[in-house]
């Protein structure tokens, strides 16, 4: 199958290491939270497309917040910056 197809606990286990990059941080992008899981051995690449499906899902969750945005350095587009609800 396709290597970027996630399974539900594989999902979870983003999810946790997502909010766990969150309060060590406390704003970070997408590609910053992949930088982290990287460096933690979470996943094999430190690429945007594995956290940012999972940010904009917990998004919509209500487990995080997006709290401004930001110019990427590498790509030059604009980017979420996202933090843990502040009602938490």
């Amino acid at each position: 199958g396709n290597s970027m197809e996630i399974t539900p606990v594989k999902r979870e286990k983003l999810y946790t290491w997502i909010i766990q990059a969150l309060t060590v941080y406390e704003e970070l992008t997408a590609r910053e939270i992949a930088d982290y899981l990287h460096k933690h051995n979470v996943i094999p690449l430190a690429i945007r497309q594995a956290t940012a499906p999972r940010c904009t899902e917990l998004v919509h969750a209500g487990r995080i917040e997006v709290c401004g945005s930001k110019i990427d350095e590498s790509t030059h587009k604009r980017v979420s910056i996202y933090s843990l609800r502040g009602d938490e």
